[in-house]
């Protein structure tokens, strides 16, 4: 439907000993994006490192530049 939708949440640290101050709850989250046509959508990754969430939107192959030759 065009539109990209990444849903989540986001757990409460558990720490020892008394707490003081909080800066960060747990969370529930969700954020949808429009995705341009040219986004081949059946190929879009997502991988999650060190609480990082890196997203691949590859271009439609259909879209891609191509070389062509003169002969």
């Amino acid at each position: 439907q065009g539109n990209l939708e990444i849903i989540g949440r986001r757990a409460a640290f558990d720490l020892s000993g008394t707490r003081q101050h909080a800066e960060s709850n747990s969370l529930n989250y969700r954020r949808v994006f429009a995705v341009d046509h040219s986004i081949d959508s059946q190929n879009i990754k997502a991988t999650m490192q060190d609480g990082v969430l890196r997203l691949e939107l590859p271009k439609s192959e259909a879209l891609k530049p191509r070389r062509i030759e003169i002969a």
